[in-house]
């Protein structure tokens, strides 16, 4: 391999990294959204289970 080919190797893994570690970014953001779908959730089955008993 020559210079040429290395620097355009090293180019192609850093575009590879960044791109993984938007891929990471991505996924925290969705964990997070979903954890506070399921806390809404829970928030709300919590109301009807107490509307349940009064009845």
């Amino acid at each position: 391999m020559n210079d040429y080919q290395i620097k355009d190797v090293l180019a192609q893994f850093c575009v590879m990294l960044n791109c993984i570690n938007d891929i990471s970014q991505s996924l925290n953001e969705m964990r997070d959204s979903i954890k506070k779908v399921m806390l809404t959730y829970d928030e709300e089955l919590c109301k009807v289970d107490s509307v349940i008993k009064e009845v």
